[in-house]
């Protein structure tokens, strides 16, 4: 089942995490460091696989159906995604916020958050000052807006980033798994990704997700409905 699935893919990647990161460890230490080239090369090549390892696990674990009951709600998980990115990146910044009042957005939680956990953290790493996040309901879809005030991207750049999956902190130390992850992520669930200009003066990154009608639980009174 999908379910299995997805727990088989989860219980993969926490296999490989820990050699990967032994061997991370390695690469950073002491003992290569007479020995810069091989040490430049061993960590370059770790990250490389561990950036290729998590996007083909991410795509399969979106090529299936949602979960029955799969819903991400924003009320209840946007101020703990706030705080998290405040945490990492100080109180400087200005994060904000324009969701409407009991707005669901029909997707696996986990996938949303990945979502906006890269672009967010992205966007707080590059921004001046202030980031913002706008997510609105249409009636064919779902428009996901993210602005800063940082240096944006210029335009003869910006296809270049979501085509090869650079990631938009490359001179930014820290993990990111970059606008690829999230290209496919939009793309699998039939959406559209841009980078266009902020009004902040930085970089705005908005999707388009078409509507979608969440599957219901089993026994939920809508599922009995229909059978």
């Amino acid at each position: 089942s999908l379910k299995r699935s997805r727990n088989a893919l989860g219980n993969l990647g926490h296999a490989l995490k820990t050699p990967l990161a032994v061997l991370m460890s390695l690469a950073e230490g002491d003992k290569l460091a007479g020995h810069p080239h091989v040490r430049d090369t061993l960590r370059d090549q770790l990250q490389h696989i561990q950036q290729r390892l998590e996007r083909e696990l991410n795509r399969a674990r979106l090529s299936g159906d949602a979960l029955p009951g799969s819903r991400f709600d924003c009320a209840a998980e946007i101020p703990g995604l706030f705080s998290t990115l405040r945490m990492i990146h100080g109180e400087h910044l200005e994060l904000s916020s324009e969701i409407g009042a009991g707005l669901f957005l029909p997707w696996d939680r986990e996938d949303i958050l990945e979502l906006l956990g890269n672009i967010m953290d992205n966007a707080c790493k590059w921004a001046d000052s202030q980031v913002s996040l706008s997510i609105a309901k249409h009636a064919d879809g779902y428009c996901l807006l993210i602005d800063d005030d940082g240096p944006g991207i210029p335009v003869q750049h910006r296809d270049d980033v979501i085509g090869r999956g650079n990631r938009l902190d490359e001179q930014v130390t820290g993990h990111g798994l970059g606008l690829g992850i999230v290209k496919d992520i939009v793309e699998a669930w039939g959406g559209r990704i841009q980078l266009l200009d902020s009004p902040m003066g930085g970089l705005q990154v908005r999707i388009d997700l078409p509507e979608r009608i969440s599957p219901q639980l089993p026994g939920s009174e809508s599922a009995r409905q229909s059978s």
